[in-house]
């Protein structure tokens, strides 16, 4: 089975098709600070912190802190939400601007993975 890891990867590779895109992996050392972001996205000057999630797992309190200093400061920051492939679906994604609640997760948009590429272009501070 896939790990968040995998996914990851795999929404690093669609975002790097895109020219307008910057984007990295952030990975921690024994230094880093806790609860940064897994993806670091800049999009046409907006800078966006992405947590990728699968579902069933959920964000820690340290993510859910970073995600708000970056809103704060400006930038944008979401939980990118992943639904492994089953054997009745393919792999779906969604966009969570308020992962800070889990208010409103029953009612996210789940996508492919390019719509979900094109999910990230329309976000807005």
């Amino acid at each position: 089975m896939a790990k968040e890891t995998d996914y990851t990867a795999k929404i690093l590779t669609e975002l790097r098709k895109d020219k307008n895109f910057y984007a990295f992996k952030y990975v921690q050392s024994g230094f880093s600070r806790i609860g940064v972001p897994d993806l670091i996205i800049c999009y046409k000057g907006l800078f966006i912190g992405a947590e990728v999630k699968m579902v069933g797992n959920d964000f820690s309190d340290q993510q859910v802190y970073n995600i708000m200093l970056i809103n704060k400061a400006g930038g944008c920051g979401i939980g990118l939400w992943v639904a492994p492939k089953s054997k009745v679906s393919q792999t779906q994604y969604a966009v969570d601007i308020h992962p800070e609640t889990k208010e409103g997760r029953e009612t996210l948009e789940w996508v492919s993975l390019p719509d979900l590429i094109h999910s990230i272009k329309d976000l807005k501070i």
